[in-house]
């Protein structure tokens, strides 16, 4: 009878030693949760890769000796009086053709000026650092070449450019920037 009692308190020993292990287990595993929650998030990323980039406030473009500096833009849109600088021009230029035509108009470019579809500038005896300016309010709101043309009197008149540039650009007259004027 004393072998039945001990195997008895034995049972009931090893049982409560299984349920205080389980109980600490639990507990820990609950206490620790919170803690071990915090090392699986994904933090968060940091702020300088999300900020995106300033946009372009002008666009320089060149081509054979002809620099051109366009200005004021956001990127690729313009809107009310942008500035067309001359940078640098080839050696013989004589004349500089600025053209700022609607994509997809077939009409003339040489009158002056197109009205809604496109704005021409001639510049008779250019030079460097000489501006032409543009009042986009005065075509449609929509997507435009703007093509910058030395000219020479001397070449053959089937090509009479010495350099030309061209950018695509985006008019938009209710753009928050410039000088919109609608």
């Amino acid at each position: 009878m004393l072998q039945i009692m001990e195997t008895k308190n034995f049972l009931s020993l090893t049982v409560l030693l299984a349920l205080i292990v389980i109980g600490v287990t639990l507990t820990s595993g609950c206490i620790m949760l919170p803690f071990m929650a915090s090392w699986t998030k994904t933090q968060p990323q940091s702020h300088q890769n999300l900020t995106p980039h300033p946009p372009a406030t002008e666009i320089n473009t060149e081509n054979n000796g002809l620099s051109v500096k366009i200005s004021p833009t956001e990127d690729n849109t313009v809107a009310g009086i942008v500035t067309v600088r001359l940078v640098s021009l080839p050696s013989q230029t004589d004349s500089i053709l600025v053209v700022l035509i609607q994509q997809g108009y077939s009409g003339p470019t040489e009158s002056s000026p197109l009205t809604r579809q496109g704005l021409v500038e001639r510049l008779l005896k250019p030079a460097a650092g000489q501006e032409v300016l543009l009042d986009t309010s005065k075509v449609e709101t929509g997507v435009y070449n703007l093509n910058v043309a030395a000219g020479l009197a001397e070449a053959p008149s089937d090509n009479p450019w010495l350099a030309v540039v061209s950018v695509q650009v985006v008019v938009n007259n209710s753009a928050p920037f410039g000088n919109a004027t609608g």
